[in-house]
């Protein structure tokens, strides 16, 4: 039986979440069930983009301390690595982010994802092979640090989600575009990279997390929660349960029933410390029309596919132009023309990655005629 720790948590001051992840890891049995002394340990923050640790956009640096500091304590080598999409590196973000004092403060190397090798799947997945950093191979135990934020395209990017940093950079977009506009065979896909890079401790940031239009423009929302476990996908089910969902809700929950990976159902899976009825959320706001779809059956949403999926817009008053959506479209949908950012909806895949990528929440998603009349 799969098992996933929930501790309170109410800020980030650093006493107080050394103490929670401390609870966290406990419950699952401590810090030597997971390293070793001598293990290289990689921990794989969520490093989207370069945004200072109060707009919630990134893992905190307060929790990735508490992991290195006790991961050291434990005779383990932590190190930092993480791939963002844009191409400033991963030092210049982490520097934004606070993650690169931390790493300075504790001695743990930054470690930046920029080589790609070919590994098998090795399931009998759709993707026979997937394109992963070759750093990411290198380590003998890898912990998965997610925020636990809305996502556009994916509804919540949490466990699962986070290991697509482990792409690198630009080679993301190639999944998007294979994918097209299909969110399950993404979701497939994050499901079946997840099983290949097998993190053997996932901790989850939710003591601030985003709501709304995520993963970089949405709304700062206070759970006070930090969740633990070794399963990706029994986190999530957990995290989506928590905000009083349907778990199926969640695309890679879905997926991954499907191919019988992970816990089926919510009962099995062990809750260790926090009693969840006690926790649940019952007004977290979702992206906007990102769910709507979902509540119909999956033969209707075949064949009302197009008209059920938002599109991007740019709204112009907010736009400074850092050219930011313009790199992050792996079809080329986007253009500058006259100093304006205009959308070629006739590329467009709505993989929202455009949106994603936008620091000043520039980039908004418009509801077609149909699910205008069913919002």
């Amino acid at each position: 039986m799969e098992a996933v720790s929930v501790v309170r948590c109410q800020d980030y001051h650093p006493a107080t979440v050394e103490k929670g992840v401390l609870e966290a890891v406990s419950l699952l049995g401590g810090w030597d069930k997971f390293v070793r002394r001598g293990d290289k340990v990689l921990i794989k923050p969520n490093l989207l983009t370069g945004e200072p640790p109060e707009k919630g956009v990134t893992t905190h640096p307060s929790l990735v301390k508490a992991v290195v500091l006790q991961i050291k304590e434990t005779g383990g080598i932590p190190m930092i690595g993480d791939s963002p999409s844009l191409s400033y590196g991963l030092v210049r973000v982490a520097e934004k982010a606070g993650i690169k004092e931390v790493a300075d403060y504790c001695g743990a190397k930054l470690v930046e994802f920029d080589e790609s090798i070919e590994v098998d799947n090795p399931s009998e997945g759709t993707f026979r092979r997937f394109e992963i950093a070759r750093q990411v191979f290198d380590f003998d135990v890898i912990v998965n640090l997610p925020k636990l934020k809305t996502h556009s395209q994916m509804l919540l990017t949490l466990a699962v989600k986070n290991l697509f940093g482990c792409v690198v950079g630009k080679k993301k977009a190639q999944w998007h575009f294979r994918a097209g506009s299909d969110r399950l065979l993404f979701a497939r896909m994050l499901v079946e990279l997840c099983q290949t890079i097998k993190p053997q401790l996932t901790i989850v940031d939710g003591v601030i997390a985003m709501e709304g239009d995520g993963p970089q423009s949405g709304n700062l929302r206070q759970l006070g929660l930090i969740l633990a476990g070794r399963d990706c996908v029994a986190l999530d089910m957990v995290i989506t349960r928590l905000l009083g969902l349907d778990p199926l809700l969640l695309p890679t929950n879905l997926v991954a029933r499907k191919m019988g990976i992970g816990p089926v159902d919510i009962e099995e899976i062990k809750i260790l410390g926090e009693e969840l009825k006690k926790l649940e959320v019952n007004d977290f706001q979702l992206p906007r029309y990102s769910t709507l779809a979902w509540n119909l059956p999956h033969w209707l949403q075949r064949r009302l596919k197009r008209s059920l999926t938002p599109l991007p817009y740019v709204e112009l008053s907010k736009c400074k132009f850092c050219r930011n959506c313009l790199e992050a479209c792996p079809t080329g949908a986007i253009k500058e023309t006259n100093g304006r950012v205009i959308i070629n909806y006739d590329k467009c895949i709505t993989c929202f990655c455009c949106q994603e990528a936008c620091p000043e929440g520039a980039i908004q998603l418009r509801g077609r005629w149909l699910l205008r009349l069913l919002s």
